[in-house]
């Protein structure tokens, strides 16, 4: 039944991470992707979201953003990632176009973004865009989350807008 199934699959996905985080080149990462789409776990958001982050990591890059172009719903968490793995790569602008993509396609947003947003933001140097993910934070009401007060803080500081930074703190 379907609980047997679930159960199954979360069995399968418990030693993929193992095998997730002993993998080690690309070469081996590429033979999970093929494993994984081979047995269909592909389709788990969990496995396609290790795979997205481990080719961020470990490449090739483009890997990664193709793995997530060809997933069907995305959800917040993976849309996170993605946006993250554009940042640890220096993508920044993508990063941002990444976010618009996520609010124009009406994903869930959950606080994990803003972070990765907002680091993108500051490396840029785009105070405007800052400020609109911030009232988007206040909307949202993730402005009482301690790392994503901790990342407007980090841009506003790092942009030298000390006045902006203060109202945060």
């Amino acid at each position: 039944g379907f609980l047997g199934s679930s159960y199954t699959v979360l069995k399968k996905m418990t030693l993929y991470m193992r095998l997730f985080r002993a993998c080690s080149t690309s070469t081996t990462l590429t033979q999970i992707h093929g494993h994984l789409i081979v047995t269909g776990l592909y389709m788990d958001p969990l496995a396609s979201t290790k795979l997205i982050e481990s080719y961020a990591q470990m490449g090739p890059f483009e890997s990664s953003r193709l793995v997530f172009d060809h997933f069907q719903n995305p959800d917040s968490f993976m849309w996170g990632v993605i946006v993250k793995c554009h940042v640890w790569n220096g993508f920044f602008q993508e990063s941002i176009s990444l976010y618009h993509r996520m609010i124009y396609k009406s994903a869930q947003i959950s606080s994990f973004i803003y972070p990765s947003v907002l680091r993108a933001c500051s490396a840029i140097g785009d105070f405007a865009f800052g400020q609109k993910v911030h009232g988007r934070i206040i909307k949202s009401g993730f402005v009482s989350d301690f790392v994503t007060d901790t990342s407007l803080l980090n841009m506003y500081g790092e942009m030298g807008r000390l006045d902006s930074a203060r109202k945060v703190f």
